[in-house]
Parts: C-alpha cells; structure tokens; sequence
C-alpha cells in the first residue's frame, strides 16, 4: 500500500508539472499569435491598394504616380477641343508664322528637318539637337509644340542623374510610397494599353501627343539613364500590332515595390505618341553621345546664330498658341510608309551605299 502511495503521488508531481507545461506553451502560442497579426497588419500595409482613390482614409503607396496631374496635361492647356481635320501643310505654314510672331528666327529648312526627325520616331526614337548655346535649341521644340497643338515637358537634366529612377522615381521601402516624377506621371496617362483601372477615359490622354524634351541631356552620361529605355524605344518596331501582339519586350517596368492582388510590375507602354527630344550643347562641361545613342538618334547641328534682330514685344504678345490640340490619328495620316516600288528608291538606296562606303 505505501508503495501505491508513492507512485500516486509521484504520478500527482508529473500531473502538476504537465500542467504548467501545457500553460507555458499557452502563454508561448498567445505571443506567436500575437506576433502573427502584427505580422498582417504590417502584410495589409505593404499592399494597399493601387489607383484612383489609393488610400483612402490614409495616404496610397502610389498616390504620388496616379493622383498627382502632371501640369502638361491641365484642362486649360487645349480648352478648343481638338482638330478634327488638319492638313500637314497648312500646319507647318502656321508654325512658321508662328516662330516669326514669337520674334524668333529659324530657317525653313531647320523646321522641316526638325519636324521630319519626329515623324520618323519610330525609327530613330530621340531628335538630338546639337550645337553651342544661344541657338535657341530649346525654344524650337517647346515652340513647335505649342503651335502644333502638343503637349510639352521640359524635364532639365542633372549632372547627378546615373539611373533611370531619376527620369521615372522609384519607390521608397522605408515610407512605403512611391516618388513619381511628372515624367512618370505623364507616361501612364498616354499609355494607351495598360492602366485602365486607374484612370477614367476623361483622364487618359492617348489619343494625343507628347512632346518631352531632354534639356541639356549630356550633362549626365545618357547611357547611365537613358539608355535602358531608349532600347525599349527601339524595340517597339518589333510590335506590328501592339494590341495584339505580346509587347512584353518593349514595354519598360517601373520599380514599385510591393503589390496588392498579384498585380506585378507595372508595365510601361510607351507609345508612338510620345515623342522624345534632347538639347546637348557641345563644350567642356558635358558628356560626348555614345555610338549607342547616336545609332538611334536623328542629330541636328544648330551653326553660329546669324545677326538678326526679333521681333517687337507687341508681335510676342499678339500671337497666342493653338486653343485646340492635334490628336495622334491625324499625325498618324501624315506619316508616308515608303513602298520599295516607289520610283525614288532605288535612287535613295544608292545614295546611302555610297555614304557607307565613304565613312567606311
């Protein structure tokens, strides 16, 4: 009998002990769980929500790409709608006329030059406007635009700049936001292909055109953040069809960080539409273009200005730009496709062969 008392005692100990066994690991599962929605709640903050009203009741990772308007595309910028019929003549005649009302002067040749360069965009996706300051590199671009009825950006390299994320942001993991530049901003809004749930059709703007001008691009070395994307430019002659085909190769990923949904990288789909120009002037303090650039750029060389005299402040001010703005199907129109049945051709052919072989 004392023995049977022993071990049911003893049995008691282990009892009691087990007891505070199974408690300890309560306690220990209560902080894992605990632990685990912390863990969520962080989770549900990485991934809010993405678009048009991101953030609501707290401000949205990508509130600064989607809700932030780029200042080109204002409502008061083209309040006369747009032109339904335009003749590529009679256009470029009242661009002239208005370069001349502006009191600036570039020769007729220049402008045509300038505008055939942006019309070939498809093949040579940058115009480089090249020569030393004071030539008015930068008022042709941003003139021609206004008259044209385009929208415009002048986005002014740093010498700093060494990555794309300086044209485009990047997303800041510590604030868990991401820093869109107007640049970024603005090419969502002309992609005609993706990002249709984050904005309206009021709000989109493909069925216009971009002009975003690179001031003084060779301050930078171009390869360091350009050069990505100017590929991706390139490879959009690939793509006949872009809506039907797989674009996947040109369309350039933004890095924004962690998404709601499954949704991946958002995917860039820089368009026809958009047309890209850059001023470099040639002296000591900038970067000479790589072969790279150069191969996929139409370079115009601005000479000496001549001594000519602008016009009066009466003639600026009299002139304003368009009220209405050209749509992407009309510039479209004025686009040749050469036929290799084309009479001229052959002769074109030819010239180019003797070119190569004289620079070879």
């Amino acid at each position: 009998l004392k023995n049977i008392l022993m071990s049911v005692s003893q049995h008691e100990i282990k009892h009691q002990g087990l007891i505070v066994e199974v408690n300890v690991k309560q306690a220990q599962l209560e902080e894992i769980k605990g632990k685990i929605k912390c863990l969520n709640e962080e989770l549900e903050g990485l991934k809010r929500p993405v678009g048009i009203g991101a953030g609501t009741g707290d401000k949205g990772s990508y509130d600064d790409l989607f809700n932030i308007k780029p200042e080109c595309f204002m409502a008061e910028v083209f309040p006369g709608g747009n032109y339904k019929n335009r003749s590529e003549v009679q256009s470029l005649s009242d661009t002239l006329q208005f370069l001349k009302n502006q009191g600036l002067s570039f020769p007729k040749r220049t402008v045509y030059a300038f505008h055939t360069s942006l019309k070939i965009n498809d093949i040579s996706p940058i115009t480089v406007l090249a020569g030393i300051s004071g030539t008015g590199k930068t008022l042709l671009p941003v003139k021609y635009a206004e008259a044209m009825g385009m929208h415009n950006m002048v986005v002014s390299v740093q010498p700093r700049w060494d990555s794309p994320h300086d044209l485009f942001g990047f997303y800041n993991y510590m604030e868990h936001k991401y820093k869109g530049t107007d640049l970024a901003r603005a090419l969502i809004r002309m992609d005609q292909y993706n990002f249709k749930e984050q904005f309206k059709d009021e709000e989109r703007r493909a069925d216009r055109i971009l002009l975003v001008l690179l001031d003084e691009m060779n301050l930078a070395r171009i390869e360091y953040y350009f050069s990505e994307f100017l590929s991706k430019l390139e490879l959009r002659r690939a793509i006949k069809n872009a809506e039907v085909d797989n674009r996947s190769i040109a369309e350039f990923v933004l890095e924004t960080g962690p998404q709601s949904d499954g949704k991946g990288d958002f995917r860039l789909w820089v368009g026809r539409n958009v047309i890209f120009v850059g001023t470099m002037n040639e002296d000591e303090s900038t970067q000479a273009l790589s072969d790279k650039v150069l191969d996929r750029a139409n370079v115009l060389r601005f000479g000496k200005p001549s001594d000519c005299k602008e016009e009066n402040n009466a003639a600026q001010q009299g002139h304003q730009s368009q009220d209405k703005f050209l749509p992407f199907d009309v510039w479209q129109k004025w686009i040749k496709i050469p036929s290799s049945n084309d009479h001229w051709m052959k002769n074109v052919n030819e010239w180019i062969k003797q070119v190569n072989d004289a620079l070879e």
